[in-house]
């Protein structure tokens, strides 16, 4: 893996590589999370950070462009609420996803690839991110997940 982007300074921790970079200008870490050795997900978590959290939703709309030509009309496009406060305030519609009451969720289906593009936020900090998991080891990641929580409990 390291060998693909040999001039980046390689991030690495338990079950994941990553580096920094960037993603049609927009800053970003690029991150690839394995499970027994093998590449289960990869994900571009943008990083880059925005004065106005409107940016954020035109980004999300810019990537959602941009994937809807490569991969077509989305499996699922979601949009959900969990405090209505600025529902009917599309001005403050960013300030909604930093605050954690509205967020944004993708998904298209690519053979054995899920692409999911999410826009959530918490603390008054949006994340922006794509990612692209393999369907074909959900399972395990869910077992291993559930298996790290029995372990604490």
């Amino acid at each position: 893996m390291k060998q693909s982007e040999p001039s980046v300074a390689w991030l690495e921790g338990d079950g994941y590589l990553g580096f920094e970079s960037a993603l049609g200008g927009n800053e970003c870490l690029v991150v690839f999370v394995f499970l027994n050795d093998m590449l289960v997900r990869g994900k571009y978590v943008f990083s880059q950070k925005f004065a106005n959290d409107n940016t954020y939703l035109s980004k999300f709309d810019e990537f959602k462009d941009m994937l809807q030509k490569k991969y077509g009309v989305p499996d699922s496009d979601n949009e959900y609420w969990l405090n209505d406060l600025y529902q009917d305030d599309y001005q403050s519609w960013g300030m909604a996803v930093s605050a954690g009451h509205m967020s944004r969720f993708t998904m298209w289906v690519d053979g054995a690839t899920k692409v999911c593009l999410s826009l959530t936020g918490e603390g008054y900090q949006c994340d922006l991110s794509i990612e692209y998991s393999s369907i074909e080891y959900e399972a395990e990641e869910s077992k291993y997940k559930e298996s790290i929580v029995l372990d604490l409990l």
